[in-house]
């Protein structure tokens, strides 16, 4: 609208009737639809922002929690390892006390 001469004729569609408006008016009328836009699309964006931040903090708090878990998971299995290296060398020792590995059993007959 900067771009018309001074005496140019600007209407306004109001319903189904065309009006006649002042030239400057109308730009103030252009102008401030314009600052609402802006002011719209500047809200948007920084609520956009906002979630997309809770978004990352929540994302950042998942890895935590998986890097916590995997940590809990990889302490468990050690501690059930040790419990198996102790009950082999549990049994171990008790075959070395009764004198070397177990004898078969010979086979007995079957009774009928």
């Amino acid at each position: 609208m900067d771009g018309l001469p001074e005496d140019s004729q600007v209407f306004k569609l109001t319903g189904p009737v065309l009006c006649q408006v002042d030239l400057e008016e109308a730009k103030d009328n252009v102008n401030s639809r314009l600052n609402k836009f802006d002011t719209s699309i500047n809200r948007a964006e920084k609520d956009i922002k906002r979630v997309n931040d809770a978004i990352n903090k929540k994302k950042e708090k998942m890895v935590q929690y998986q890097q916590f878990f995997q940590q809990v998971q990889l302490e468990q299995m050690r501690r059930q390892q040790e419990q198996q290296q102790k009950l082999v060398q549990r049994a171990q020792q008790r075959q070395a006390k009764k004198g070397g590995p177990p004898k078969p059993k010979p086979n007995q007959p079957q009774q009928q």
